[in-house]
């Protein structure tokens, strides 16, 4: 996965106009693998902002291209939902963590520490920035887009897994989902109301059935509009029509180039004639839940199956065969397993998928001496000349500060100076040592601020050098 956001994209289609039958995507018999051992350039190979003259999602030597290298703040998938559906059988995933720190290079990892330190959660949280981890499964953002509830997954393995699935929604940190409860009422246009015979100016009141089977009967709900709550299941039953037909015919796409007549639309349009949802796109339901008129009772079972009655679904007959690899077709059994029965496969042949993957990994964590520490240092305009002892070449050198890779536990002498400066001292020199998070500097009563660099301290990543006079021991003339 080093310098890609993901190992597997699922794309197929997507928008409010839905998916044409027979469009999706199928991922099966595969491993996917998360952090290794060779996950070197994780964040690209010049991962700091400025660096070579470029760098971050740009790399070093070339303007950013497309999306470019990935960034923190966009963790890593090994398969992501790109639009949908998407389908998953018989896969295995390895080594996808919440913590990828004990996995990352030195390099890397000085990177993401320091980029932690030096931003804050994005879309306004609160706190310092932290990396969401790995996710073994996961969704390519929060969006408004509809789509066919046709995904699945099946027989899927996890290997040294924490994090198997994310879905952005405005409790994940990172991401920008919408907080507002109604914001479908902003992103998407409006709906008509169904009445039951058509259209109404406003919402209809269902009328509450007195068990499931009322749903279809016309003498207890006509035209469809009611509703049954079981409590003890916790399942809300409802009737759903679509009002409008399906695009079925030449140039009766709802894409913006087919306009339903030959002679305004694209002549590829002659083909587009199967669509799964009207030519204006696929209808959404609203059901609202009117506040004054709900009474809440006692809390609900959500025992759906099992119970009585019991809404378990007999298995539907007829499907297509899948097979493994070896050709031997996929059997399934109904495993009971409480309250979530479910079918299993039942003669997956031995030794189909790999089952020595260590539970962590095989090779020591990086040692905290080897990691290097990414600190920057800023200083006045005024001052033309800096310099550390022992020597380091900066990795960025950009307005906003000169960023080096410096080794913890290292003690460094800093050195400014502002030659010609109207009053002296015009240079100055100080040490500091640098820490697992941060810096330190001797500052106490012996007058070792010299460059008015401060004490430092844990979870700083900046070294702020004052402007001349300098004044203090260790001060040099001008």
């Amino acid at each position: 996965m080093a310098t890609n956001r993901d190992c597997v994209t699922v794309v197929s289609s997507g928008g409010t106009e839905g998916s044409p039958p027979g469009v999706w995507s199928l991922v099966k018999s595969a491993i996917i693998v998360g952090a290794s051992l060779n996950n070197v350039d994780r964040f690209g190979p010049c991962p700091f902002t400025g660096q070579n003259g470029f760098g971050g999602p740009a790399g070093c030597y070339e303007p950013i291209i497309g999306n470019g290298y990935p960034v923190p703040t966009w963790n890593a998938f090994g398969l992501m939902f790109y639009d949908g559906p998407g389908r998953i059988e018989n896969t295995k995933f390895v080594n996808f963590h919440q913590d990828v720190r004990p996995y990352l290079d030195a390099d890397d990892l000085s990177f993401l520490n320091f980029f932690s330190l030096t931003n804050n959660m994005p879309c306004g949280a609160p706190g310092r920035f932290q990396y969401e981890g790995d996710a073994a499964i996961g969704w390519f953002q929060s969006n408004a887009n509809s789509y066919p509830p046709t995904q699945y997954t099946e027989n899927l393995t996890f290997d040294n897994v924490d994090l198997r699935h994310e879905v952005y929604t405005e409790s994940v940190g990172n991401s920008c989902a919408p907080t507002d409860p109604f914001c479908y009422e902003k992103l998407c246009p409006s709906a008509p109301y169904y009445s039951g015979s058509g259209t109404a100016p406003g919402p209809t009141q269902l009328t509450q059935a007195a068990n499931v089977s009322d749903l279809v009967n016309p003498a207890k709900c006509p035209n469809g509009t009611c509703y049954f709550y079981d409590q003890t299941s916790g399942l809300l039953f409802l009737n759903l029509v679509q009002e409008q037909p399906n695009s079925g015919a030449p140039y009766t796409s709802p894409l913006g180039s087919c306009t339903g007549a030959k002679a305004s639309s694209d002549p590829a349009c002659a083909k587009e004639d199967c669509y799964s949802c009207p030519g204006p796109g696929c209808e959404l339901y609203t059901v609202m839940v009117d506040s004054s008129a709900y009474t809440p009772g006692s809390g609900s079972d959500c025992t759906p199956y099992g119970g009585t009655p019991d809404y378990t679904q007999d298995y539907p007959t007829n499907f297509s065969k899948l097979a493994y690899s070896n050709g031997t077709v996929v059997q399934t059994t109904l495993v009971p397993n409480g309250n979530f029965p479910h079918q299993a496969p039942s003669n997956a042949p031995a030794g189909y998928c790999p089952t020595n993957v260590p539970t962590t990994p095989a090779w020591p964590p990086t040692p905290a001496a080897a990691v290097p520490n990414s600190l920057q240092i800023s200083v006045p305009g005024v001052i033309t000349s800096l310099k550390l002892t022992p020597n380091v070449t900066p990795i960025v050198v950009a307005p906003s500060g000169t960023t080096y890779q410096l080794v913890q536990g290292q003690t460094y002498s800093l050195n400014a100076a502002a030659p010609g400066c109207k009053t002296a001292p015009c240079s100055c020199t100080q040490p500091f040592t640098v820490t697992a998070t941060g810096w330190s500097s001797p500052v106490g009563a012996s007058g070792e601020n010299c460059c008015a660099m401060g004490p430092g301290g844990a979870n700083v990543a900046i070294i702020g050098v004052g402007a001349p006079p300098f004044s203090g021991q260790g001060c040099s003339g001008p």
